[in-house]
């Protein structure tokens, strides 16, 4: 009997032409091998090929090259921007003491719930959690009643989290969002 893989959501085999692209940094003989942090030959020239895909990714998605992050996986990507943007709220906003409401939807990835709920817990951020039909999709009717305008458009109190409603509310409110690329760049 065929096996069929069908978790192609969590993980996927290497294209053939990123594994050649990455050829020459896996092995020690093909001239890019080595940490690309190091000051010697073989880490500045890893750092070259680094920024040289960096610039690539940069291009592809009109974005300055110093603001490509590489992480080993969306989980930690998820964990990065979403703790980084709180943190950075905090940072921003000294005088402040409005907690910041991260709104998601209730079928988010794992590692953006617990992360949320992990931070909505400790107290750094409110957590909005809204809820999907039976296709997944969000109830905008509910997110459109759960955004405070007034505050967002002043104090900038909301963080978004995923595409369904982004266009409505990114062009009349200007509120901060993250996109996940991982899966629709290539």
């Amino acid at each position: 009997m065929e096996s069929i893989y069908l978790d192609y959501a969590s993980t996927t085999p290497v294209d053939p032409r990123v594994l050649e692209a990455m050829m020459p940094c896996l092995e020690k003989d093909r001239g890019g091998f080595g940490n690309p942090n190091s000051l010697h030959f073989f880490g500045q020239k890893a750092l070259v090929i680094l920024d040289e895909a960096r610039t690539k990714i940069a291009k592809t998605v009109f974005a300055n090259y110093r603001d490509i992050v590489f992480t080993s996986s969306a989980t930690e990507a998820n964990n990065l921007v979403i703790r980084g943007s709180v943190k950075s709220y905090f940072r921003n906003r000294k005088t402040c003491s409005a907690i910041p409401k991260i709104i998601i939807s209730s079928a988010e990835h794992p590692s953006v719930m617990e992360t949320v709920r992990d931070l909505a817990g400790d107290g750094a951020v409110k957590a909005v959690f809204l809820p999907v039909d039976k296709k997944g999709v969000v109830d905008l009717d509910f997110f459109k009643n759960t955004v405070d305008y007034a505050k967002a458009a002043n104090f900038g109190e909301y963080y978004l989290w995923g595409a369904e409603w982004w266009f409505w509310l990114k062009v009349k409110h200007n509120m901060p969002e993250f996109w996940d690329f991982a899966k629709i760049i290539f």
